[in-house]
């Protein structure tokens, strides 16, 4: 077990995992991006944008980050390069970037501008990455939360509105990710979607869940039923094993606990002394996990 502390001192709400075991973390409502060599604890980077508040993040497969920004597009950064700005992503034309996800060799974001619309960029053109489809949304709706499966066949995004109810009136929308064809659409009316709620994805694409404070909600990816629900008390967070055997949930009270993923069942659980956990994330290999709380980032073996 390690604990990595680095350049931010607010509760830690964002982390991904990337390539070679790297650690990523962001604090909604600061400008900046911690990124560690997760098996050593050596800090690889501290980044601060240009623009504003970091709302989302990823890794590439190459190793490089890249993260939301309030208000601008998608940027990118070199853990490699200690010390620099990051640059625009491909695309910056599309607008600004309120969600990402990486999975299969593509890019997949949100954009709020009027439409608001998902986005898919694979490898390919004159600057890396080239736009595939884009899904606008008609009559004022907004997206929000944003979700992809790791083998890149599905990705899965809210949809809101319209107009003054536009975080109210709330569908989780599965989409396949060659084409954005509308694979399944859940009605259920969660209530508010807030900044701090977040969608997953199975490893195999078979489940969809909404993390929200009060509740894990699952439904089948393929028809929009509902699964069931996992009775973690105070969540804040839940992430996919890449096995797709096990799901592992961060709640208020600083433990993290690992749950069966077909019977929804406790199997084990860790607690740690890092203050109410914001954010949970497995390796993709499996072999490590991560939570992140105060300031702070805990990262231990994963035997299961």
């Amino acid at each position: 077990m390690r604990i990595l502390r680095g350049e931010i001192r607010d509760d830690i709400d964002l982390l991904a995992f990337g390539p070679g075991e790297r650690l990523a973390a962001a604090a909604h409502g600061r400008n900046r991006v911690d990124v560690w060599e997760a098996a050593t604890g050596r800090q690889a980077d501290a980044w601060h944008t240009r623009f504003s508040t970091v709302t989302d993040l990823g890794f590439l497969p190459d190793g490089r980050v890249v993260a939301c920004v309030g208000g601008h597009p998608l940027q990118v950064i070199d853990p490699d390069q200690t010390g620099r700005y990051g640059t625009e992503f491909p695309g910056g034309e599309l607008g600004p970037a309120g969600g990402v996800a990486v999975a299969g060799g593509a890019v997949f974001t949100t954009h709020g501008r009027s439409p608001a619309r998902v986005v898919c960029r694979r490898p390919g053109g004159r600057r890396g990455y080239a736009v595939a489809w884009s899904h606008p949304f008609a009559d004022g709706r907004m997206t929000f939360g944003l979700a992809a499966s790791p083998d890149g066949r599905l990705v899965a995004h809210t949809e809101l509105g319209p107009g003054r109810s536009v975080r109210l009136a709330l569908s989780v929308v599965v989409r396949s990710a060659a084409d954005g064809a509308e694979v399944c659409r859940v009605t259920q009316n969660l209530g508010r979607w807030d900044a701090s709620d977040r969608l997953r994805l199975s490893p195999d694409g078979a489940r969809v869940l909404a993390v929200r404070a009060g509740g894990i909600w699952a439904w089948d990816a393929a028809t929009g039923d509902p699964v069931g629900e996992v009775p973690a008390a105070d969540p804040t967070d839940a992430v996919f094993h890449p096995s797709g055997r096990w799901l592992l949930t961060g709640s208020a009270d600083g433990t993290v606990r690992v749950w069966d993923a077909d019977q929804l069942a406790e199997v084990t659980a860790f607690r740690w002394d890092v203050g109410k956990l914001r954010a949970v994330a497995v390796s993709p290999d499996g072999a490590l996990a991560a939570a992140s709380g105060d300031g702070r980032v805990v990262v231990w073996d994963l035997d299961l």
